[in-house]
């Protein structure tokens, strides 16, 4: 019950960051499998959460990032 809870959270914020992403013409979401590979292009930067499976590059990162080689070519604010 709890997890089906938290999987219709999670969709519903994926979602809404996914719709702001088409107003605002901001990178939300980075899913990466290895450079190049990914959502969001290696010279952009990502606002939000950026999950890379195997490895990923970007430019700058607000937020959350997670995976197992994360490269980032400029600064980085959150966790």
């Amino acid at each position: 019950m709890i997890r089906k809870k938290l999987f219709v959270i999670l969709l519903i914020v994926i979602l809404t960051i996914s719709l702001s992403d088409l107003v605002y013409a901001e990178k939300h979401i980075q899913l990466a499998l290895f450079s190049p590979t990914q959502l969001v292009p290696e010279d952009e930067s990502v606002r939000g959460i950026r999950i890379n499976l195997i490895y990923g590059k970007n430019t700058d990162l607000t937020g959350l990032d997670w995976g197992i080689v994360n490269h980032l070519t400029g600064s980085a604010t959150g966790m």
